[in-house]
């Protein structure tokens, strides 16, 4: 992900490998997912690109989705930025059943 932060980017996100524990949200109105987000090169070697780290699986995740950071249980606004790729699926990890 490639993330716009409405102020300064925060401290923990200054240096790469740097974790920065929040919250974020994907779909409107869906539920905040607690999440890390960790400061990483793109495929090119490029700083300034973000991993996200889901604490709990999320369903249908693509990218193009816009993905928006959140602090304080939701009430201050971090940034945000459009998912550019994604991990393996449940479904892709065989961790969910096949029907």
């Amino acid at each position: 992900v490639s993330i716009g932060f409405l102020e300064t980017v925060p401290e923990p996100l200054l240096k790469l490998g740097g974790v920065l524990r929040c919250q974020c949200r994907i779909r409107h109105l869906q539920r905040l997912a607690n999440c890390e987000v960790v400061r990483t090169e793109n495929s090119e070697g490029r700083d300034g690109h973000y991993t996200i780290h889901l604490e709990e699986p999320m369903r249908g995740i693509m990218p193009g989705q816009m993905l928006v950071l959140y602090a304080a249980n939701g009430l201050v606004c971090l940034g945000g930025g459009p998912i550019t790729s994604r991990g393996p699926s449940l479904w892709e990890q065989n961790k969910m059943h096949k029907v």
